[in-house]
């Protein structure tokens, strides 16, 4: 069999790779130099090997070198000492992650997969870049977007993966609270092939790369070599869950594959119907709001709050709440009205559902001192009568049919529009955070907006001038 281009490229890295077991303290200034150039925050090498689980992207002018749950792009991959990578993402700037790889690892083979309509400019700007492949993910429906921010790295020994919320360009690193889940994988033994079986986790992001990047898919073949190793890599230590959504309709067994359907049918593999019962509370947390219906009882108080309750039957929509930057919210944030171009919720689609005021609730992120970086993480939750988490789901899905999922044909078949890609975890499957709770990306209780309060609009001038002194004029 012809063996592909990444192939060989990885085998020839793999040949020549001396894995770093101690960083010596002029590796550490090195790297200090490198991060400071990088569009990264200054700052050294990790001192510790990461963990699996969620982590939070530091915040420039923030204090977090002894957190051990923020860190930066450019520490991550430095820490994984990548032979080869590929990046799937909705906007992807070149030069900013070539700038995230320390200079050792800056030559590997590297594959960025975007949007079928992104690809002819990303290529163009890549081609001064020998070891950067460009590939496209399909777009077929009207308002299709390849949202899903993932990356995957093998080092020599290990496949590493990053499910992210944050677009790979410089604006989205540093001002923002952006929020990735990370795990590791080690390769498996030859003598364990036969008798190998792979986790959940393992199987369902396996399962998206397959069916996102399909032999229709026109970067197949660039993935392809991934979803290989991936099923070489031991995934077993991993209960979290994949919830995805690729573009599509899905019926018959295939209806609870993808979007809200998948988050519900993994609900209720997970609690038992009375561990369900004891979630009094949903919360829902994002970035953008797309049109959900002109009552809540279209789509958000229907399907989809049926779906974050794990179970096939309605309840009361009291019982949801939804996070959202507020007008104030915005001006006052580090970036000023300027942050507002990563939250295109419009006029025109907020005049059409006036009922989502009263689901909305202030960004406020004291306790992770990110309140004023205002969020382009996405995350959903339920919390117990003790306002504890007892799951959280960090994924790259706005509030949207297109992100989510709509039923149709009398609710046999799920319509999804959109690629997205996210991580579930529960409380009962990480005893370590029995006592902290899950780390959210907001402070609890939420705080409602006033009557005064209205969500930020993108095409609305503002003229109350922000944190920096300039106004919105549009």
């Amino acid at each position: 069999m012809k063996r592909s281009a990444v192939e060989e490229k990885v085998d020839e890295v793999r040949s020549s790779v001396k894995v770093q077991k101690v960083i010596t303290i002029e590796d550490k200034e090195e790297v200090k130099s490198e991060a400071s150039t990088s569009g990264a925050i200054d700052v050294p090498a990790l001192k510790r090997i990461l963990k699996d689980g969620i982590y939070f992207v530091k915040i420039k002018g923030v204090d977090e070198d002894d957190c051990d749950w923020a860190i930066t792009l450019f520490q991550l991959i430095d820490s994984i000492n990548p032979i080869a990578s590929i990046h799937f993402n909705y906007c992807i700037d070149p030069h900013f992650v070539l700038k995230q790889y320390p200079r050792r690892c800056r030559s590997s083979p590297i594959t960025l997969i975007v949007g079928r309509g992104h690809k002819a400019t990303l290529a163009e700007e890549c081609k001064k870049y020998e070891n950067v492949t460009v590939g496209a993910a399909a777009i077929p429906f009207q308002y299709c977007t390849h949202h899903s921010k993932l990356s995957l790295f093998e080092s020599e020994n290990a496949i590493h993966v990053m499910i992210s919320t944050a677009n790979l360009l410089d604006e989205d690193y540093g001002l923002k609270t952006q929020a990735f889940y990370y795990c590791r994988a080690p390769f498996i033994a030859s003598n364990e092939e036969h008798t190998f079986k792979q986790s959940k986790f393992g199987e369902e992001l396996i399962e998206y790369l397959e069916e996102a990047y399909s032999k229709d898919s026109p970067s197949h073949q660039l993935v392809n070599y991934w979803s290989t190793r991936m099923k070489q890599a031991d995934f077993r230590h991993i209960r979290d869950r994949i919830i995805a959504s690729v573009p599509g309709r899905y019926s018959g067994s295939n209806l609870s594959r993808f979007g809200h359907m998948k988050l519900r049918r993994t609900l209720a593999q997970k609690f038992s119907a009375a561990e369900l019962d004891k979630q009094k509370l949903r919360i829902g947390q994002f970035s953008s709001i797309g049109s959900l219906g002109a009552q809540p009882q279209a789509w958000l108080c229907d399907e989809f709050l049926t779906s974050l309750t794990g179970k096939n039957s309605m309840i009361c929509g009291t019982s949801l709440k939804l996070i959202y930057p507020s007008v104030e919210n915005v001006r006052c944030s580090l970036e000023g009205w300027e942050a507002g171009g990563s939250l295109p919720y419009s006029s025109a689609t907020n005049s059409k559902q006036p009922y989502l005021r009263f689901f909305l609730h202030q960004w406020k992120s004291d306790k992770l001192k990110r309140t004023r970086a205002m969020p382009h993480v996405k995350s959903y939750t339920a919390l117990d009568a003790d306002n504890k988490p007892q799951w959280l789901l960090v994924t790259s899905a706005n509030l949207s049919h297109s992100a989510w999922g709509k039923l149709e044909k009398d609710r046999t078949q799920l319509f999804c529009r959109a690629y997205e890609l996210g991580v579930l975890l529960s409380l009962k499957d990480h005893p370590e955070y029995a006592e902290s709770g899950l780390r959210l990306p907001f402070d609890i209780p939420l705080e409602k907006y006033s009557t005064d309060d209205k969500p930020f609009l993108v095409d609305v001038p503002y003229n109350e001038p922000d944190s920096i002194g300039r106004t919105r004029v549009r």
